[in-house]
């Protein structure tokens, strides 16, 4: 998605300005900025231009557990934010939902691009270390957590039989997704120690 420009955001704040007393019409707002879909339009003004307005929206501290089970509900789903808000995050809304996916993948497009630059034979910059150092922390967190899950797991009982067949399947192979890059961000993090002391 591109950025706002400014001339965007002025002309987005004037649109919405019409409507003080009523719900906001995004559909009509689209239209009239021309430029923007309804939903982007929301979240410009909802999380960039007037974040104070919706505090409880931006402010949610997500667990483990509750990541794990958004995209392993995101697998089942797909994007039915509705659907996924209304059965499993009734607390949260579908923007929030939205946003830590995005907010993931882009945590693991950050990860898959220093892999790859690696294995191309360049050398870990001093923040990519400490991105990775970070990674296997995570890792290893999430290693415990999976080694402690059982039938009784607060994530595990909220879910319908459907679902907690394809939580197990994805336990199971997040198990050994997250063993294997543990041994990729140890090896990384070794060859970066090495090229420092050279």
């Amino acid at each position: 998605m591109k950025q706002w420009l400014q001339e965007e955001k002025q002309k987005l704040s004037q649109l919405i300005q019409n409507y003080t007393d009523t719900r906001i019409d995004w559909i009509n707002i689209s239209s009239q900025l021309g430029t923007r879909t309804p939903l982007q339009c929301k979240l410009q003004y909802r999380h960039v231009l007037h974040p104070r307005k919706y505090p409880d929206q931006t402010n949610h501290i997500w667990t483990d557990e509750e990541s794990r089970q958004l995209m392993m509900l995101i697998k089942i789903y797909g994007h039915k934010w509705k659907y996924i808000k209304t059965n499993h995050f009734q607390h949260l809304t579908t923007e929030q939902l939205r946003m830590k996916q995005n907010q993931i993948n882009n945590k693991r497009q950050q990860y898959k691009q220093i892999v790859q630059k690696s294995e191309r034979g360049f050398p870990l910059t001093q923040s990519e270390a400490e991105f990775m150092q970070i990674a296997l922390r995570e890792i290893n967190m999430m290693k415990q957590k999976l080694d402690n899950i059982n039938g009784d797991c607060p994530v595990i009982i909220q879910l319908d039989p459907l679902e907690i067949k394809y939580y197990n399947q994805f336990s199971q192979q997040k198990q050994l997704e997250i063993e294997r890059e543990e041994l990729k961000v140890i090896e990384l993090l070794k060859q970066f120690k090495e090229n420092i002391e050279k």
